[in-house]
């Protein structure tokens, strides 16, 4: 025998049952949809970017906003937006290098720091440079060997003639796309070479842009590459009788410096390392600064690729 309470459980069910049915058969706007021709193969909710019976879209690319209720936008275009500005370099870094050899690596050790202090001394008593401008690269200590003839024989052995410590740092110059700041690079390399003499070694020079230079200039080519972008899609637009609507996707490109940055070798010994030594040659009243070049411009561009609808335009 059911009960009363029994009755009211399979109302319940059966009332639940017919909501969702017809929760399944109604589109996303709310309008009716036909749940037997989806089942047949036509779209229905939740398809791919396809069109229903009545021709109206359905689905969407993936990550991309679906048209709202109401929108008269009938499809997107993809385009890519580009930029770029020239940029002065303006900071330098000189990479120096200690070099010594002696007959025992405790001589070495000891002779390349005595040298090494001395030229820190130097660079640092240069106006505008602080410790933090100076970075330590590496330091390398490892024999030096040498063919000897074995007596009696025609062959030859390596013996350790000696060792070498190789104390390589860089030294950070700003500013030197302004004559103050060229004036600082050129110290850094003469005073460098002045007070370790033929134990010093300038590697290179390379030229860039500072961090903070690099990030102004790419807020500015990152807007210039957006309104490009739009630029273009209005164009497309205009001679496909339709406007520009919400954008839907945007993905972006920096590419990196489109020019080689300069790079300057300069010889280990300097002419001003006269026969009186270093210190007789900076006294002397004909030294002449070491010449060096500004770091010319580097290319800093960006691109970005947005996708935007198209709508209807009014009539």
């Amino acid at each position: 025998m059911w009960t009363s309470s029994s009755g009211r459980a399979l109302a319940l069910v059966a009332l639940v049952s017919l909501l969702a049915g017809a929760a399944a058969s109604t589109r996303w706007d709310g309008r009716a949809v036909d749940a037997e021709t989806s089942a047949q193969g036509q779209p229905g909710v939740g398809a791919p970017a396809s069109e229903t019976a009545t021709g109206e879209a359905v689905g969407a690319e993936p990550g991309l906003a679906l048209p709202y209720p109401g929108s008269n936008c009938v499809g997107t275009v993809s385009i890519m937006g580009q930029a770029d500005e020239q940029e002065a370099r303006d900071e330098a870094n000189v990479q120096l290098a200690v070099q010594v050899q002696r007959e025992t690596s405790q001589e070495a050790r000891e002779d390349a720091a005595t040298t090494v202090q001395k030229v820190h001394e130097a660079v640092l008593a240069i106006e505008g440079l602080q410790q933090r401008d100076l970075t330590q690269n590496f330091v390398n200590v490892y024999p030096h060997y040498e063919s000897v003839r074995v007596r009696g024989e025609n062959n030859y052995k390596q013996v350790i003639a000696g060792y070498v410590v190789h104390n390589s740092f860089t030294v950070k110059v700003k500013d030197v796309d302004t004559a103050d700041g060229n004036a600082v690079l050129s110290k850094v390399v003469d005073a460098a070479l002045t007070a370790g003499g033929d134990d010093v070694r300038v590697n290179h020079v390379g030229f860039g842009l500072s961090r903070g230079r690099r990030r102004s200039v790419e807020g500015r080519v990152r807007a210039l590459a957006a309104k490009d972008a739009r630029r273009k899609a209005r164009a497309y637009a205009e001679e496909l009788d339709t406007t520009v609507g919400r954008v839907l996707k945007i993905s972006e490109w920096m590419p990196g410096d489109t020019g080689p940055a300069p790079r300057m070798d300069v010889a280990p010994k300097m002419a001003m390392a006269r026969a009186g030594g270093p210190e007789m040659a900076m006294a002397d009243e004909a030294f002449v600064d070491t010449p060096l070049a500004g770091g010319g411009e580097e290319t800093v561009a960006a691109n970005v690729f947005v996708v935007f609808e198209l709508c209807e335009a009014d009539e």
